[in-house]
C-alpha cells in the first residue's frame, strides 16, 4: 500500500469518525469507499464465494 493512500485513509476515517453533520459524514463516507475500491485494494464482497465447492 502506497504510503500516501494509507495517509489519506486514516485522514479521511478520522474526520468521519468526528463529523456531526450527516450530509458531511456521508460525503466522508462515499470517499473512503471509492479510495478503498480502487484496484490496490480489491474489495473482498466481490468475491463470490462456491457453495458447491465446500460441500
Amino acid at each position: 500500500m502506497q504510503a500516501g493512500r494509507r495517509d489519506r485513509l486514516v485522514a479521511l476515517a478520522a474526520q468521519a469518525a468526528t463529523e456531526n453533520d450527516p450530509e458531511r459524514f456521508r460525503a466522508l463516507l462515499l470517499k473512503l469507499q471509492r479510495l478503498l475500491n480502487e484496484k490496490d485494494f480489491p474489495s473482498q464482497g466481490n468475491k463470490k464465494l462456491d457453495r458447491r465447492a465446500s460441500t
